[in-house]
């Protein structure tokens, strides 16, 4: 096995403004010469949907939040991705979430993740940040799966994934056998409300971790569905498979996340609140250069959360 050649005090490459500021910069691009608009027709209509969304996530209503439009997609990304992706990343130098990671990675060769509404991969963004940290000897091998019932995140995910790539081959050369993180995956558009749907998805079914980020309190009004889309993972899922679930704060989230694992067999850990904001040492905001004068409002820097790790019984 090649060992990594750590280039430098720089590391981590894995930077979630700067990502987050390429991507969107080439949909922008995009956007302009496909619709005829211009740069700032697109930036306005990037404001309003961020507008939208935050008035529906305080609304107390479940979220009505079109995804299928592609501004609203793009204002996703710039106000949310970069500090979930950070709270993912803290996440997962937990000791329970850690330990699990690297004995799957020493059992089997590869961890398998798959994250439930996983939108744009915000969760793949975070474990490759903190994979990249912790600066492993040999390449670590992930297949990532992400399902989500917007099949337009599609193009979103697949927009992260390059940015990782092309930054892990720009600082630690062409051969993937000498970066920290080779990821292979897929996405699958999967609606929780039609359980039946995951009878042709096998790959589901044989996950090392399952990420439910800020689902419950998402989609709260459809929650008996969601009992039954998770007990049907859980009853197929492997002995010892974890179950990450992350939240905004709120006895309720708890409570339902609570009721949820116990009909699924699923042994929640203790619950565990964090309130943090952006990591200043690797993380700068200005890295967004002229987006954060042209969409006029600073992304999500901090977040207010908790999180609990469940097991397969």
């Amino acid at each position: 096995m090649v060992k990594i050649p750590w280039p430098g005090p720089s590391a981590p490459y894995i930077r979630y403004f700067q990502i987050v500021h390429d991507v969107l910069e080439e949909n922008i691009a995009a956007l302009v010469e496909r619709s005829g608009k211009s740069r700032k027709d697109i930036a306005e209509g990037i404001k309003a949907q961020a507008a939208e969304c935050s008035a529906q996530w305080f609304s107390g209503d479940v979220p009505a939040i079109n995804y299928q439009n592609p501004l609203c997609r793009l204002s996703y990304l710039y106000a949310v991705v970069p500090a979930t992706a950070n709270l993912i990343q803290d996440i997962f130098a937990n000791d329970e979430l850690r330990e699990h990671f690297r004995k799957v990675q020493k059992d089997k060769g590869t961890v398998s993740v798959c994250a439930f509404g996983g939108g744009p991969g915000t969760e793949l963004l975070g474990i490759s940040k903190w994979v990249e940290t912790t600066k492993p000897k040999e390449p670590i091998f992930l297949e990532y799966l992400l399902l989500d019932r917007v099949n337009e995140w599609l193009d979103s995910w697949m927009a992260l994934k390059k940015q990782i790539e092309s930054r892990f081959r720009k600082f630690y050369g062409k051969e993937r056998q000498s970066w920290p993180l080779v990821v292979s995956g897929m996405f699958s558009a999967v609606d929780i409300k039609k359980p039946a749907s995951l009878v042709n998805l096998g790959p589901i079914f044989d996950q090392d971790i399952y990420i439910l980020s800020y689902l419950v309190s998402e989609i709260f009004a459809n929650f008996e569905d969601l009992r039954n889309f998770t007990q049907q993972i859980a009853d197929n899922a492997p002995k010892g498979a974890k179950f990450l679930f992350v939240d905004r704060k709120g006895p309720r989230w708890k409570e339902e996340i609570t009721s949820l694992a116990k009909q699924a067999g699923i042994k929640l850990s203790a619950f565990n609140d964090t309130e943090s904001y952006m990591d200043p040492p690797t993380e700068d905001v200005k890295d967004l250069g002229s987006l954060l004068k042209e969409l006029g409002k600073y992304p999500k820097l901090t977040w207010k959360a908790f999180w609990v790790v469940g097991t397969k019984k």
